[in-house]
């Protein structure tokens, strides 16, 4: 195994004695904690998942207590759950955390609309949905802006709408010139399909305008009025501008993704089964949601705790995506099924989940253990760089 990359340490064991020796070393070191309990839904599978409600918060209050310690002045604490306690956890975490410290409630499409679910339609919506709550352990936590794709139906119906092309973009911008695209396909010699027409304006994105109102600009007192056709103007927020005749000019390259909100439909839990190559009947995430929480809250060699470790997949997530790593998993068989699939991700032999949009081919080291005793000194060992 390959001990330079990302180091990861599996625990097996109640997390509520783990933790309390685990805070000795890394308290307040954790750029993440993601917690992942059991809903307490009813849904008994691999693990019980049966509490009363008042033993479920009391049971839950404790571990989150103790996690909660773990974060760094700006880590994030991210808790998966879904309609059964969701409102109970939140919360919780306000009062653990601080209503102000809440920075989004995340609705993640979490499963399709076939299966168990769809027996009881007929007296209810069937769930598709699930939730990550996400707090900030102060004010200086902060969550990245990430953007995503759009669709291609959704881009190709926004690419429409562009239709001028620029010739000179070169040049000064007073002396810009665009043409009709059409125009432009048609001089080329370029069938103007619909088709072929959605195709060039991708193609040339950085050239493809759009004329949109700006209330900024129709406040300008004459005076300030640019006089040409096409202008360089600055917003009062110091954001640069492009005039074009009154009107705001838009490029359709900065407009092919978007920022990422707080309602996720675009992961998919399609052959969720097959990732990492063990069985969890319930509650796995798939990897690539668990790519987002990290990329959202994260840097490279940053440390990430999971006190609920169930099938490893935010160790293996974390160490495909070159942090650091800790799991604690009360139950033996789950934990062996987690330390296998950890063993695929450090040897460069698990193919699944985001291995290859990752381009990751192993590497890095974890260690295990199921003795509380021995525990204070594997840690000693281990992410030395988090001291």
């Amino acid at each position: 195994m390959n001990e330079s990359g990302p180091n990861g340490l599996l625990v097996l064991g109640d997390n509520l004695q783990s933790m309390p020796v685990l805070l000795g070393r890394f308290e307040k070191r954790c750029k993440l904690v993601l917690v992942d309990p059991p809903y307490n839904a009813r849904n008994r599978k691999d693990y019980p998942d049966e509490m009363g409600h008042d033993e479920w918060l009391s049971w839950l209050e404790e571990r989150l207590r103790l996690a909660c310690r773990f974060l760094s002045n700006d880590g994030i604490l991210a808790a998966h759950i879904d309609d059964s306690e969701q409102a109970y956890l939140q919360i919780l975490l306000d009062r653990i955390l601080g209503r102000e410290r809440r920075l989004n409630t995340v609705c993640v499409k979490m499963s399709e609309l076939s299966g168990v679910k769809m027996r009881y339609q007929d007296r209810m919506l069937p769930r598709t949905k699930e939730y990550v709550l996400l707090y900030g352990a102060t004010e200086s936590a902060r969550l990245k802006p990430l953007r995503r794709s759009k669709s291609p139906e959704k881009l190709a119906e926004y690419a429409d709408y562009y239709r001028w092309y620029l010739d000179n973009p070169g040049d000064p911008v007073e002396n810009w010139q665009v043409r009709p695209v059409r125009e432009v396909m048609k001089e080329l010699g370029v069938s103007r399909t619909r088709e072929s027409l959605a195709n060039f304006r991708l193609a040339h994105a950085d050239r493809m305008v759009y004329r949109t109102n700006n209330k900024g600009f129709d406040l300008l007192p004459p005076e300030q009025r640019p006089s040409t056709t096409f202008a360089k103007l600055k917003s009062p927020w110091g954001e640069d501008h492009v005039w074009w005749e009154g009107k705001q000019m838009l490029f359709l390259s900065d407009y092919l993704d978007e920022p990422l909100g707080d309602i996720w439909t675009d992961i998919s839990t399609i052959n969720l089964g097959r990732e990492g190559a063990v069985s969890l009947r319930s509650g796995k995430k798939p990897e690539a949601l668990i790519e987002r929480i990290v990329e959202l809250s994260t840097n490279s060699g940053d440390l990430v705790l999971d006190p609920f470790c169930g099938s490893g997949t935010t160790g293996a997530v974390a160490h495909k995506c070159g942090r650091d790593w800790i799991l604690l998993e009360t139950d033996p068989d789950i934990a062996s099924r987690a330390k296998f699939r950890l063993e695929s991700v450090a040897a460069g032999t698990d193919p699944f989940g985001i291995t290859a949009s990752r381009g990751w081919s192993g590497g890095g080291y974890f260690q295990s253990t199921d003795s509380m005793s021995a525990l204070s000194e594997r840690v000693s060992h281990l992410f030395q760089h988090h001291e």
